[in-house]
């Protein structure tokens, strides 16, 4: 029997659904989670692992009565099983195969992002004209100038409404000629000006905050790693020749 999606008064088939999904640009997000699907099949929650997802407290439960205790407990929070599986369960097998797969490279994986986690914080004067910048270098060097009452006169960006400070960035968000300063040179020391691009900019280096392995930074790269490969996998998916196509299914034979 053929059979069709329908939605209201919409009749969808099979080669239609398909074409449809990929208009919407939800044919990628759908191919991520069938991916994810077959990656955790064979990934198994234990017992504790399973009631720890379960909201709630939960007693002494052997292992024969699991079922029909979560059976039990979806009735009494008015969801089905497969509310259950979809909110609770699927994230925890997705977080342990996140963990199986991927928690033996965190250390190098860390070690090799540095750049991006390592963070520094400072503040500039940026001026369009280099005899200007050379000037207010030597009044916050030599004549005990404010920093930020310079800031707030001269530069010409929007880190004058903030006295000069631009924020915390990730080294790899910094130019690379800061950079160069700020490896050298002390906290709170003031730079004498370096040229970029037509522009003048005095530097002081507020911290420098160097990234630290923690659980929440493990968690983080975890979830890198993970959606790096992931996406890896639905590109493959995608690029791969007839790997996503419809297909019809032969109905079974009413003769033996």
């Amino acid at each position: 029997m053929n059979t069709a999606l329908r939605i209201g008064s919409l009749l969808f088939n099979g080669e239609q659904i398909l074409s449809v999904l990929s208009g919407y640009s939800l044919l990628e997000p759908f191919i991520r989670e069938v991916v994810i699907d077959t990656a955790i099949q064979a990934i198994v929650l234990s017992k504790e692992e399973l009631l720890t997802v379960v909201p709630g407290s939960h007693g002494s439960i052997a292992d024969a009565d699991l079922g029909t205790y979560l059976v039990q407990w979806c009735t009494a929070n008015q969801i089905d099983l497969s509310q259950l599986q979809w909110n609770y369960i699927r994230p925890a097998r997705i977080q342990k195969f996140k963990r199986l797969t991927f928690a033996d490279r965190i250390e190098d994986e860390f070690q090799q992002r540095k750049l991006d986690l390592d963070r520094v914080e400072y503040s500039l004067i940026r001026v369009p004209d280099a005899a200007l910048a050379q000037e207010l270098f030597l009044m916050l060097r030599d004549d005990q100038f404010e920093f930020e009452q310079l800031a707030q006169r001269y530069s010409q960006g929007q880190e004058r409404e903030t006295n000069g400070y631009m924020g915390a960035f990730t080294f790899s968000q910094v130019p690379a000629e800061f950079l160069d300063v700020f490896r050298i040179c002390a906290p709170r020391q003031i730079w004498s000006p370096i040229q970029i691009d037509g522009w003048s900019y005095i530097l002081r280096l507020e911290r420098i905050v160097p990234a630290a392995l923690t659980d929440q930074m493990r968690s983080q790269l975890l979830d890198q790693l993970f959606a790096e490969w992931l996406q890896s996998q639905v590109t493959t998916l995608i690029n791969t020749p007839n790997a996503i196509a419809f297909q019809a299914i032969p109905e079974p034979s009413l003769t033996g």
